[in-house]
């Protein structure tokens, strides 16, 4: 990042890639999806793939990551959960609508986020791929992810925000002029 200098290229890679990379906790796997409909466990040592998958639903975005699961937006309107060892399908759940951008996780993982083009925000159980609630930003249309921060000290007290979840809060664009932040536990607007 200092220089721009290049420390390794791997050029094994066998299809293009579409979305972002998600890396394991130890950093030593990196895992991709493709235009074509596969994902890829990439092993970064070796600069190979240890795995990969084609998925029947297709991919929408790129995967995110929280312990031993990957979670990814699919073609058909939902979101899949594959184990990061061995690609084995947990889940697929799907919202009947098509969701923009990818999957905004909590840091302890049990817990998933996505935006449909419907404006609505989707919190799913990562452990039983259900949906525990959903709740409208009056915002058709909407072309960015819901962002999950956690705010700290007086930004609190400035914002009346009392969070649930360890400070952490969901923030998106509401009704297309107002910026609004979201309790993640239960999906109801702070303000």
């Amino acid at each position: 990042p200092m220089t721009g200098e290049i420390f390794k290229k791997i050029t094994s890679l066998e299809e293009p890639i579409m979305g972002e990379l998600a890396f394991n906790d130890a950093e030593t796997m990196a895992y991709y999806n493709t235009e074509n409909g596969r994902l890829y466990a990439l092993n970064l040592e070796k600069g190979e793939a240890q795995w990969s998958v084609e998925s029947e639903f297709g991919f929408e975005s790129g995967p995110s990551i929280s312990g031993e699961r990957i979670y990814v937006v699919n073609n058909q309107g939902g979101v899949t959960a594959y184990d990061n060892r061995n690609a084995r399908l947990i889940w697929n759940l799907n919202l009947d609508t098509k969701v923009t951008g990818g999957v905004s996780l909590l840091p302890d993982g049990f817990k998933a986020y996505v935006l449909d083009r419907g404006g609505y925000i989707h919190a799913v159980n990562t452990r039983t791929g259900k949906r525990e609630w959903r709740f409208s930003t009056s915002q058709s249309g909407p072309i960015q992810n819901v962002l999950l921060t956690r705010m700290r000290g007086s930004s609190f007290a400035d914002l009346k925000v009392m969070p649930k979840v360890r400070y952490w809060t969901i923030w998106t664009f509401c009704a297309g002029t107002r910026l609004c932040i979201f309790d993640p536990q239960e999906g109801q607007p702070y303000m």
